[in-house]
């Protein structure tokens, strides 16, 4: 993918709730605000019951913003924004398997129809979303073998994919080593990255 050649968002989101009162929802999305991913902007809001219209709603509107920013005169066939990269923290593994009900295919549906509504009615064509779940509390951890039989945690960066039958085949996951320091003690904990939504083509 030449990303310097086509115009694209990569977006961030979050979304709080409490234990004690789960219908309110604290929402925050980050998005680039200029093609070449150096500057952000931020927005963030409380929210009570159905959170995803809201959720959608800002989506929508860093959108917007980005494409007014950078707005320049458009080519036949061209698109203001070709791609919507979104990289969504704070799920649980239910969340992810709940394709029918809410869960996060409920988000992309929301933010899908929230873009349809927006660009349409300016007769834009509407991005295409790839989002993905980002999981740095997980349960699998991963070793790295020596010669001589010595156990150690892997290199950082290292890349597994779910083709090695370690996560949900129902799902397109991948886990990757952060890049931290000299682990001490234990093994370092990976952070799962679970494909949600792909339009976009590689």
């Amino acid at each position: 993918m030449h990303v310097l050649r086509m115009i694209i968002i990569a977006q961030g989101i979050d979304v709080l709730s409490k234990r004690r009162d789960p219908d309110k929802k604290y929402i925050s999305v980050v998005g680039s605000w200029d093609r070449y991913f150096t500057r952000y902007i931020w927005s963030s809001r409380h929210a009570t019951g159905d959170y995803r219209d809201q959720l959608a709603t800002m989506v929508t509107q860093l959108c917007y913003k980005f494409v007014k920013i950078n707005e320049r005169p458009l080519q036949e066939n061209e698109r203001p924004m070709q791609n919507l990269l979104i990289y969504r923290h704070g799920v649980s593994e239910s969340l992810i398997r709940d394709r029918e009900g809410g869960g996060v295919a409920g988000e992309v549906r929301a933010i899908r129809l929230g873009l349809m509504k927006v660009f349409g009615k300016r007769g834009w064509p509407r991005p295409k979303i790839t989002m993905v779940v980002v999981q740095k509390r997980t349960s699998t951890k991963f070793f790295r073998m020596q010669r001589d039989g010595s156990i150690h945690s892997p290199y950082p960066g290292t890349y597994v994919s779910s083709e090695r039958a370690v996560s949900d085949p129902a799902n397109r996951s991948f886990f990757i080593i952060p890049c931290k320091k000299h682990q001490n003690q234990g093994t370092a904990i990976p952070t799962k990255f679970t494909i949600i939504e792909q339009e976009a083509s590689t």
